[in-house]
């Protein structure tokens, strides 16, 4: 899918766009092979200017005298400033900056403004500008222009947005993507500082002390000027740049750059503030344009054209793209101040997008001069000329696995299934939109079995009743077939692929008819809940019972009530109207789940009660690696049937040969285990998965390698109770390893996995998996 809408970047060999600043002079310095030096010290009478990668240096004004300090290069003085200045090289010894940094290290509990007081509110105004410039048509261009007034607050070292007004030229109301979007960070002395989406290890963090090296510029009676760059070069999260350090250890200015795959440059300058002496930020300046080619960054979440900063190949018309945003910072306070208590990271007024004239013209902090205006209004009209809003609403919604099609959204995920039960399985569902309504939701789904020839429909409605906490109590009915042992929670959130790959090789399944009621609610914005009742009729495919006391049965009625809860806790959360955006998903990621299955007295055949709990945590490595577990605890007790027991999630066709079992590999599956070989009433499960940084053979082939490591324990209760199927149970404990290489081809790759340990089979080829991958994100 292509969609061409806006294309994002930013300007760095310049200070920004001639709509948002104006450059007024610009110095080169050089060395005497013509080499440019970068992140040289020039001090003039009324300003101190660091020089970027290209050795430019950018001033406001033609400068008349400088002092120029670089490292490796000897001091010097311009009377009389030229476009270029060549600098001679120094023989003296480079002088390391390790003790001034561990001096910042250590002071950083006095200047850190995040923990020096209990609590700081200041307000900020940002205006982002995205401009694609056209090489063959000037006047064809494609922007997005973006500005926006919030207030902060920071208590417990965390800071809390609390956005006033969000203007888009173009858009009727703020697109979702674009305000959860994370331009800069504000604080340096965390061990992130973020910039557009990416969380790069920053240098006044002493975790990150050994990957950053650190060199003395030029010590002034005030300052301190330290160059800093990365001591590897394999390292996509780390900068290079320099600080200013002032007397006491403390940073007063900021400059950082990347120059690889994506050119960015950010600025951030403070001012003292009194009583305390201590620096805050004043402005955040962030300049981007495209690199050397092969990283697509997007506004709007997604690798498809729109919003992107670049392809994997750069195009000509690319390489005048340009990005350019800036904040500004003012009103601090650093006594405590009564703000209205926000629990969400972000939260946006209802009425941010209908802000007046007058209430812009009074809170700019940058000029809009008449012409900017009309530049803008025509960037308006080309957005509703290209149906721009049309198309981010669809892709807003296709990466949540719905098509919108007028008040409907069709759910991708009914259209086509395979397995071996139901064959090819055709369906259509959906559910109505918020242009239906805000408070009422209704939909359904149909599917037919071209195996079984069946018919499954599905139908379910939901009413709001809290719109702060999105609370809905939600009423369903289904037909359906079901995975004997399948498990899952319901707070977890919805994950849409184009396929599910265990369902192809899925033998055994069971019918199931099921009336609920449910209550979903967001207790706060780290949690979400679920409760539910439910009755079930229950069918068998194949020729199992249970036996329940001296009767075997096959068919039972189950009543059921289930707690799911969803626990967040260092995740950050956007709310606007009645959505909640997942800003950044931050680990560890716990799940929850209690089911009590109620006897004779509520209409069940059956009691028993189940308990899964599920802990997910990723850690990201700075070479862009990163390393994911997750660990999953399964129990029931009491008179448990095998259709709602557990599985450990096999994913081996019962076939003999390794290629015969050729097939697609899963994202938590065990490939090497086959289907029905093992049930479980008590089950534990770890998956270790590291994934290296891509392999960049170029800027279209990427692939990936993963390194998995794979093992269950379990047992069953009561196994003679189960009739007509034969099963094993895991009490010896089952392991596998696997490699996977991914994105070889169009999101295709390679799967290989062998299983060992105490279940491994007689016949070496059985222990053997050996399948495909597909990873494609839209």
């Amino acid at each position: 899918m292509q969609v061409k809408v806006l294309f994002l970047v930013l300007i760095i060999c310049c200070w920004p766009s001639k709509l948002l600043a104006q450059n007024h002079a610009s110095v080169k310095l050089v060395n005497d092979s013509a080499e440019p030096i970068p992140f040289a010290v020039a001090i003039s009478s009324d300003t101190i200017v660091f020089s970027n990668p290209f050795g430019q240096l950018q001033f406001n004004k033609p400068p008349k005298k400088l002092k120029i300090f670089a490292v490796g290069y000897k001091p010097k003085r311009v009377d009389n400033v030229l476009w270029q200045i060549i600098l001679e090289k120094s023989n003296s010894h480079l002088y390391s900056a390790d003790d001034i940094i561990q001096k910042v290290f250590e002071y950083s509990e006095y200047n850190n403004p995040f923990k020096t007081s209990n609590s700081i509110t200041f307000k900020r105004y940002n205006r982002t500008l995205i401009q694609r410039d056209s090489i063959k048509n000037i006047t064809s261009n494609e922007n997005l222009f973006s500005e926006r007034t919030s207030e902060f607050i920071i208590e417990n070292q965390k800071p809390k947005e609390h956005i006033i007004a969000q203007k888009n030229h173009g858009f009727d109301k703020p697109v979702l993507k674009i305000l959860s979007h994370r331009m800069h960070g504000i604080n340096w002395y965390d061990k992130t500082y973020v910039i557009f989406e990416t969380d790069y290890a920053s240098p006044l963090h002493p975790n990150n002390y050994g990957v950053y090296k650190y060199e003395l510029i030029y010590k002034s009676d005030t300052f301190f000027y330290i160059k800093f760059s990365p001591k590897a070069n394999n390292t996509d999260r780390l900068l290079q740049g320099v600080l200013q350090v002032d007397k006491n250890y403390a940073l007063s200015k900021v400059y950082v750059n990347k120059d690889d795959e994506i050119k960015l440059d950010l600025y951030q300058f403070y001012q003292k503030h009194l009583p305390k002496d201590l620096w805050l930020t004043q402005q955040v300046i962030v300049e981007m344009t495209p690199g050397i080619g092969g990283k697509p960054v997007s506004l709007f979440g997604t690798n498809i054209n729109i919003g992107t900063l670049q392809q994997r190949s750069i195009a000509e018309d690319d390489k005048n793209n340009q990005l350019f945003s800036k904040s500004v910072f003012y009103n601090y306070s650093l006594r405590p101040k009564t703000m209205a208590k926000q629990d969400y990271d972000v939260l946006v007024e209802e009425n941010a997008h209908n802000r007046s004239k007058h209430y812009w013209q009074n809170q700019r902090k940058m000029p809009l001069t008449e012409k900017d205006s009309l530049f803008f209004e025509g960037t308006a009209q080309t957005l509703r000329r290209k149906n721009t809003i049309s198309k981010i609403k669809k892709l807003e919604n296709i990466n949540d696995g719905f098509f919108p099609i007028l008040k409907w959204k069709t759910d991708l995920k009914t259209l086509i299934k395979i397995n071996n039960y139901e064959g090819l399985r055709l369906g259509i569902g959906g559910l109505t939109n918020e242009e239906f309504s805000d408070h009422f939701r209704v939909g359904g789904y149909i599917a037919y079995g071209t195996k079984d020839e069946q018919v499954k429909l599905g139908v379910n409605t939901g009413i709001l009743l809290n719109k702060d906490s999105n609370m809905w109590l939600n009423a369903a009915y289904e037909d359906d077939v079901r995975e004997v042992g399948s498990n899952s929670y319901l707070t977890d959130e919805r994950v849409y692929s184009l396929f599910e790959p265990r369902l192809v090789n899925i033998i055994f399944f069971y019918k199931e008819k099921s009336t609920s009621l449910s209550l979903q609610n967001r207790i706060n914005s780290k949690l979400l809940s679920e409760f539910k009742i439910a009755h079930d009729q229950i069918f068998q495919t194949e020729n199992y019972a249970f036996l329940n006391g001296d009767i075997a049965i096959q068919s039972y009625n189950l009543t059921r009530a289930m707690l799911s809860l969803r626990w967040s806790p260092r995740s950050q959360f956007l709310k606007f109207d009645n959505n909640f955006v997942n800003i950044k998903e931050q680990y560890p990621v716990v799940s929850g789940q209690v089911e009590q299955y109620l006897g004779s007295t509520f209409g069940g055949d059956l009691t028993f009660t189940k308990f899964n709990l599920k802990s997910e945590y990723i850690y990201n490595h700075l070479n862009n690696s990163y390393t994911e577990f997750t660990i999953e605890g399964n129990y029931a007790f009491g008179d448990v049937p095998l259709t709602h027991s557990f599985h450990a999630f096999p994913n081996a066709p019962n076939k003999d040969g390794i290629l015969k079992r050729f097939s697609v590999a899963g994202v938590k599956s065990f490939e090497t285990m086959f289907f029905s070989e093992f049930f479980s009433t008590r089950l534990a499960s770890l998956h270790i998965k590291h994934t290296l940084a891509p392999f960049k053979i170029s800027n279209k082939l990427r692939p990936e390698m993963v390194l998995i490591s794979r093992h269950a324990i379990g047992d069953f209760s009561d196994q003679e109770r189960h009739l007509g199927i034969d099963f094993n149970t895991l009490n010896q404990g089952y392991s596998e390893a696997g490699v996977e290489l991914n994105k070889i081809f169009w999101g295709f790759g390679l799967s290989f996995a062998y299983r060992y340990g105490a279940y491994h089979l007689p016949n070496f080829d059985d222990n053997i998996a050996f399948k495909f991958t597909f990873n494609l994100k839209l």
